[in-house]
């Protein structure tokens, strides 16, 4: 069985919301996850759990039951490259969480370039049209220079590299959140992955509740209790 089906009404149903990831004891989702479902008297909770393979995490899955799953590094790509899996259903939050937080922020521009081309760049690409600039992107100076809104979606601090190419009235939204460079001493207006992060977690509860939430009133309480941390 399915451990993500809907159990028999004659079993206890499970109240866990798993993060499955490999080193991801330092991630705020349980905190931002945990926060939100106390406001809206959810009886659910959400814990982040590392595993050493693919093998490992499968085997939890087959042993375990939960209501949901978030997915991280590096095992998207054995779940149709998602980050929230419900019952049998995949779902990837990584362009709309994005585009929702940029948008709150009044922070969506016309010249969009995210550096990286894997499955997070593309899927931000989605709702924000953008151009992907990679390694194999040949002299991506100019077009750097003339974007209003830069977006890393690598892992490594991609956009140090074209540091000549920035002004400081360009937006810039990392999507790394710790152990990250501090883009504040580059850009006048420097966003971090938390914003997207609330977004997601907001954008996943939303498909797991299946009804329409309040993104802002939700997004200020989750904010402010991981800016208490």
């Amino acid at each position: 069985m399915n451990t993500l089906e809907k159990l028999p009404k004659s079993e206890k149903r499970p109240n866990d919301v798993f993060l499955f990831g490999k080193n991801v004891s330092k991630s705020l989702s349980p905190v931002i996850h945990n926060t939100i479902y106390k406001k809206l008297g959810l009886d659910l909770k959400y814990s982040a759990l590392n595993f050493g393979s693919i093998k490992e995490l499968k085997s939890f899955i087959s042993t375990h039951k939960f209501v949901a799953a978030n997915i991280t590094y590096p095992y998207k790509q054995y779940f149709k490259n998602s980050n929230l899996i419900v019952g049998d259903e995949y779902f990837n939050f990584d362009g709309q969480g994005a585009y929702a937080f940029l948008k709150r922020e009044k922070a969506l521009a016309s010249k969009v370039v995210i550096f990286g081309t894997g499955v997070t760049a593309h899927e931000i690409s989605k709702f924000i049209p953008a151009t992907l600039v990679g390694r194999k992107y040949k002299n991506p100076e100019n077009l750097i220079a003339d974007a209003d809104l830069l977006i890393d979606a690598t892992p490594v601090n991609t956009a140090l590299k074209y540091q000549n190419c920035y002004n400081k009235k360009q937006i810039f939204m990392d999507l790394k959140y710790f152990d990250n460079y501090d883009y504040s001493d580059i850009f006048d207006c420097a966003y971090d992955g938390r914003g997207m992060l609330v977004s997601q977690a907001i954008l996943c509860i939303q498909q797991i509740c299946k009804k329409r939430l309040d993104f802002d009133v939700l997004f200020d309480i989750a904010w402010r209790r991981i800016n208490e941390i």
